[in-house]
């Protein structure tokens, strides 16, 4: 309680809230969106490989969280929307704060390969697994007025220091609508041939501090991102190109590496990138800001219980084990 004189003079008793519990108030508030992404991935992963083994469990849980021709969907299905991915983080108000959609996709081609000779199986790049590559698609927003770039393009570095997106206001973003089961399903199409090969590319890209996995790899992504970025804003042609054949293929495959302005960007991830035009992203001059901010996309590739019951607890854990080049597993 304080004291608080009105104009006759006499003395009231207010409720003011003491400054600390002020403080404590707005700490919780931003707790959420002040983690750190190292943190954010593994409340990610855990909640993924839960609802995996709820899937696997339950028919209904699967129909509401996996994009497939059989679940009748007409649009793909965001993980992050659904309580039934929301059960799993640490509390059902969790929020990543992040700008970006999450699909589990029904490919059919990712299965455990129960009947390979144990001895070949550690040698397998996957763990055991025969894996369609995992994909990101990253949007490229439209170039500024030429006096504007510099400061958007900072600007847009703020918002994407890694492909999840953060410090974006609900205002500013918007959600790609309606991804549907035929597009998601076109993002793995182009590398369906190439097999990942973590181990042959690891080297190169520790030498070139890439960073393999984790939250670092991300980081150091988005500054090779932003590089493009400005090649796509200075050259027409270089834009379109990007978009039309400046797909990456996973990490030590022909079509990883991708020569930027005299540097070469090594993908280090079992994850196939692809580039797309941000349509409806632009930026305004007058408030200095990003808006209708696109979402990036991330696909992967749902992994099927395998036949043999027994061996499904062994599946799921060399599924979580695939090594530091599938990012979004451990």
């Amino acid at each position: 309680m304080a004291q608080e004189s009105t104009s006759n003079g006499i003395a009231t008793e207010v409720n003011v809230q003491p400054a600390e519990e002020l403080i404590s108030i707005q700490s919780k508030l931003r707790a959420e969106s002040n983690i750190d992404l190292t943190t954010k991935l593994m409340i990610f992963r855990t909640a993924y490989l839960q609802s995996l083994a709820a899937c696997w469990s339950d028919k209904n849980i699967e129909n509401k969280l996996i994009s497939g021709e059989e679940n009748a969907k007409d649009h793909c299905i965001d993980i992050l929307k659904q309580d039934a991915f929301k059960e799993f983080l640490p509390n059902k108000n969790f929020n990543f704060h992040w700008n970006i959609e999450v699909f589990i996709i029904d490919t059919k081609r990712t299965i455990f390969l129960e009947d390979q000779n144990p001895f070949e199986m550690k040698k397998s790049a996957n763990n055991g697994w025969d894996c369609t590559n995992d994909v990101f698609v990253i949007k490229i927003p439209k170039a500024p007025a030429l006096e504007d770039r510099v400061a958007a393009l900072a600007a847009y570095y703020n918002i994407f220091t890694t492909i999840f997106g953060e410090n974006i206001s609900d205002e500013a973003a918007i959600k790609n609508e309606n991804v549907t089961y035929k597009q998601a399903c076109s993002f793995f199409k182009p590398f369906e041939a190439q097999e990942a090969k973590p181990l042959d590319a690891w080297e190169q890209n520790v030498n070139n501090n890439m960073g393999v996995g984790g939250a670092q790899s991300f980081m150091s992504f988005s500054a090779v991102f932003n590089l493009v970025i400005a090649k796509c804003w200075e050259d027409e042609v270089y834009f379109e190109n990007v978009i039309k054949n400046g797909l990456l293929s996973p990490i030590g495959t022909d079509d990883s590496v991708m020569r930027i302005s005299g540097n070469d960007f090594a993908n280090p991830w079992s994850f196939s990138i692809i580039f797309q035009k941000a349509e409806k992203t632009f930026w305004n001059n007058d408030k200095k800001n990003w808006e209708n901010i696109e979402s990036n996309l991330i696909g992967l590739s749902y992994p099927h219980k395998p036949n043999n019951p027994s061996l499904a607890p062994e599946a799921l854990a060399k599924y979580n084990n695939t090594g530091p080049t599938y990012p979004l597993t451990c």
